[in-house]
């Protein structure tokens, strides 16, 4: 399934050895392993999510009646397993898509009528990826936002 679309460096359930994998760590820097709870983890480079997540706008993968079953949650403020969105008709307006694995977090928002996609990964989890988006797209917008903080070890950092 990722091949056809254009996915090239998809990585499955990776091992330590896996080439070019960025190592999660924590906020002691304490490297994590790679063992996770799961099997069929996907790893994706910055551009093989960018065409994952363009597979998923523009239809390649499933049908827009597909899409806009699975992007619809069940409860408010929840994500389905291809996170959320909204669809007018048969085009995807609005998809968001997040994941986290121990200390690896990734947020991709994509706004089809702005032309825009927008991709954070980071391999030290510190629970602001959406924060950053909204910053971002205040900026990308011309509009006010709010500067960023981070906490180490309850010392926060602007």
């Amino acid at each position: 399934m990722l091949k056809p679309i254009g996915i090239k460096n998809a990585l499955i359930d990776p091992t330590g050895q896996a080439p070019l994998m960025a190592k999660a760590f924590d906020n002691n820097f304490k490297q994590d392993g790679l063992e996770v709870p799961i099997s069929g983890w996907t790893c994706l480079n910055l551009d093989d999510f960018y065409t994952w997540m363009q597979a998923i706008n523009t239809f390649k993968i499933i049908s827009p009646a597909s899409t806009r079953e699975i992007i619809t949650p069940f409860a408010p403020d929840q994500q389905t397993g291809l996170g959320g969105g909204n669809m007018k008709g048969n085009r995807l307006i609005t998809h968001t898509h997040d994941g986290t694995a121990m200390h690896y977090q990734a947020l991709a928002i994509t706004a089809t009528d702005k032309g825009r996609t927008i991709i954070l990964m980071c391999n030290q989890k510190q629970g602001n990826l959406y924060d950053i988006a909204t910053a971002i797209t205040a900026i990308l917008d011309n509009k006010p936002y709010a500067p960023l903080r981070k906490e180490i070890n309850n010392q926060r950092f602007l």
